[in-house]
């Protein structure tokens, strides 16, 4: 049985080779060569992905730099929401992260908002990402760089959301707010009160 190939990609098949090339890690004359034919840098592959997506999800650093240097848009986001930031802080890749906030990408995604328990998004921030999945070194890039250790999602704050101790004592050191209330009106500090670890 033969799957079809997704519209997007029949009517742009230069845009899906781009991104094939890229995650079979061709060397990079290919990949120069297939940009020299008409694939876009910019342009998207299917579902909002676009080529840098590709490069960060494979860890592909090279890819990524031809990218950068050919000006893609480091802030593009998918249909999801998803930057290649958010690809770097979720599969922990530090060396991608710090490329990609040194040519300049946003540190936070989604606009600031004064409400307590924000609507839920598909998407969390790149340092929720990094925190979730354990990924301490690109947590701590990230805070660094000015990532907001108080934002808030519909079940509280990032400190709120916190599931150890590296992520607590991270999260601390950059400022959070020990008095944030997740969404049933506990603290953190409530939390140890009442014998939390």
């Amino acid at each position: 049985r033969v799957i079809p190939m997704p519209a997007e990609c029949a009517a742009n098949p230069l845009q899906r080779s781009l991104a094939d090339a890229i995650i079979r890690m061709v060397p990079m004359d290919e990949l120069r060569i297939l940009l020299a034919c008409g694939a876009k840098v910019n342009e998207q592959v299917t579902q909002g992905l676009r080529p840098l997506h590709y490069a960060v999800w494979q860890n592909n650093e090279p890819a990524v730099q031809l990218l950068l240097v050919r000006n893609a848009d480091i802030n593009a986001i998918d249909e999801v929401g998803y930057s290649a930031l958010h690809l770097a802080a979720e599969h922990g890749y530090n060396d991608l992260a710090k490329q990609l906030l040194d040519a300049g990408c946003k540190v936070d995604y989604r606009e600031p908002t004064d409400d307590p328990y924000p609507r839920t998004t598909l998407c969390d921030e790149p340092l929720r990402l990094a925190l979730r999945n354990r990924h301490y070194e690109v947590a701590r890039l990230l805070l660094e760089r000015g990532a907001d250790p108080n934002k808030r999602y519909f079940f509280g704050s990032e400190i709120n959301l916190a599931t150890d101790v590296e992520s607590l004592e991270l999260l601390l050191k950059f400022g959070a707010n020990t008095e944030a209330r997740d969404r049933s009106g506990i603290t953190p500090l409530m939390l140890l009160k009442f014998g939390a670890n």
